[in-house]
């Protein structure tokens, strides 16, 4: 609870100028970064406050305006702004993604293979199951165990914060060693 009261100390004076950027109301800003910080305190209480506070109130400020958009004018589109941020990719999922490459390399071979083949290159099921003479039901499964090992092999490595879309907030690093991309994922 300390460092959210840190960051508080440290956003107030920073947030509010990003709110009024994006709804132009410094009464509606205030109350938007109220909202922000209740929702933080909300979290915090329940434990789950992420490593990396300020981006993570910046992304609850974020939302925040886009709902207020969204409940106010659900017709409207919302500023430019706002909606270039979604197309970019999420740099904690951008990092993160750079670990799955090591680690599919120290899959079992048959997953591995089948990974790298359609998840990595991109590659059609079919194409891949007519190379390699099986079924393509077989592939399938390859691929599916595969990515199941892949996701298991991350979660002893790291735990991972996700949002209740299933989008990364954050992640820390739990282990070193051989299974954890050789030290990818700092």
């Amino acid at each position: 609870m300390l460092q959210l009261t840190d960051s508080y100390q440290a956003l107030r004076l920073a947030m509010p100028g990003f709110l009024r950027k994006h709804v132009n109301d410094a009464s509606l800003a205030e109350d938007l970064l109220h909202d922000v910080f209740l929702k933080a305190l909300s979290a915090g209480e329940r434990g789950q406050v992420p490593t990396n506070l300020p981006g993570w109130l910046y992304r609850i400020a974020r939302n925040r305006v886009i709902d207020h958009y969204r409940s106010k004018r659900p017709s409207e589109a919302l500023p430019p702004d706002l909606m270039a941020e979604e197309d970019e990719p999420n740099p904690t999922e951008r990092v993160l993604a750079g670990c799955m490459r090591p680690m599919t390399e120290q899959l079992p071979t048959l997953y591995r293979d089948a990974l790298l083949a359609t998840d990595f290159g991109g590659a059609k099921l079919r194409a891949i199951a007519t190379d390699w003479k099986v079924s393509e039901s077989a592939l399938k499964s390859r691929v599916s165990r595969g990515r199941i090992l892949l996701k298991q092999s991350l979660l002893d490595c790291c735990r991972v914060e996700l949002s209740k879309t299933g989008e990364v907030i954050d992640y820390e690093k739990r282990a070193q060693g051989p299974s954890c991309g050789e030290g990818s994922c700092s």
